[in-house]
């Protein structure tokens, strides 16, 4: 096992919240939801990450595992 630390970038903006939520586990939610409430939780997201903003972009401390098994 191996503990891999990165830093995920993308875009300071709402439209970059929105499209990040679209390929994960919350995009039923988001697509269960109105517009103007996508356009309100995106905005909280980004006033929540203001630690992160680095210039234009969030600059998000990420953290995963590497689990390779043989058989023998």
């Amino acid at each position: 096992m191996q503990e891999i630390e990165f830093i995920r970038r993308l875009p300071a903006t709402t439209s970059a919240i929105l499209e990040l939520a679209a390929s994960s586990h919350f995009s039923g939610a988001m697509d269960a939801v109105s517009e103007e409430t996508r356009q309100t939780i995106a905005g909280e997201v980004c006033d929540a990450m203001a630690d992160y903003r680095d210039g234009e972009d969030f600059a998000n401390p990420m953290r995963n595992f590497l689990v390779q098994a043989g058989k023998p």
